[in-house]
């Protein structure tokens, strides 16, 4: 495929993503060559592809990875592909050339399992806090990093981010928000409205949820949207990839 047709179709595929025809625009980047595009354009059909078909074969995956490894990508994809590698000190490397102000909870899930890696935890810990003491970080990301923080245990101690919250409004109200929206979770699960639990997250990024909700939409779906099992129970395997898991999210799927 020559560049010119490859320009077009990434530009029609983007512009049905604008209109939220996310299965149409995937099509259009599984027809086309990946070596037809910039190193800074495989990024997108990338992580829909990934997305949309977590258990097919991904063809820019390889393409992608090298160019992580080129150095070709900007700092913050280039910590994101290597990160979804699993090479994490890598990733932390590259996070370190990002600004935290661009950071989302793609990024935040990459932290959740850097500060569980041996390799990493304690560099990615140093990391995360310094971003959340700078302020850079969005009222939303402030209450995931908090949350991440309090989860590590160590530095920093939970008396040092309570006084951060208490004087930061914006922060202490997302971190409100967030918990609120965890005990309606975990009321309706004990209720057994399955149903109306995965309702509720049904527009919800994977990713911008902690590992209790993950948890919880896994097992209400099992029970209740099929649909939707596989979206919650592939980004709890991401998260614990140990064969333990996978046996249990393999049960869950054959009741």
């Amino acid at each position: 495929m020559d560049s010119k047709r490859a320009e077009v179709l990434y530009l029609r595929a983007t512009l049905l993503l604008s209109r939220e025809r996310a299965s149409e625009a995937a099509a259009i980047f599984r027809s086309m060559a990946p070596e037809g595009l910039p190193p800074d354009l495989l990024y997108m059909p990338w992580r829909l592809l990934g997305e949309m078909s977590p258990a097919e074969s991904n063809p820019y995956t390889a393409p992608i990875a090298e160019a992580a490894k080129a150095g070709q990508l900007p700092p913050l994809l280039e910590a994101r592909v290597l990160a979804a590698q699993g090479l994490f000190d890598k990733a932390l490397q590259s996070y370190l050339r990002t600004a935290p102000s661009e950071w989302t909870s793609l990024d935040l899930a990459d932290f959740r399992i850097m500060l569980t890696d041996e390799s990493t935890r304690n560099e990615a810990g140093t990391v995360l806090l310094a971003a959340f003491k700078g302020g850079k970080l969005s009222p939303e990301m402030h209450s995931a990093a908090a949350g991440l923080l309090l989860r590590k245990g160590g530095d920093p101690p939970k008396e040092k981010l309570r006084a951060f919250l208490e004087n930061n409004p914006e922060a202490a109200a997302a971190a409100e928000k967030t918990m609120a929206s965890l005990i309606d979770d975990r009321k309706m699960f004990l209720e057994e409205k399955f149903r109306e639990l995965t309702e509720k997250h049904r527009a919800a990024k994977p990713e911008s949820l902690i590992d209790e909700s993950i948890i919880l939409l896994t097992i209400a779906s099992a029970n209740s949207d099929k649909e939707s099992f596989e979206r919650w129970s592939s980004e709890l395997q991401r998260r614990f990839p140990q064969d333990e898991v996978t046996v249990w999210i393999n049960s869950l799927a054959s009741q």
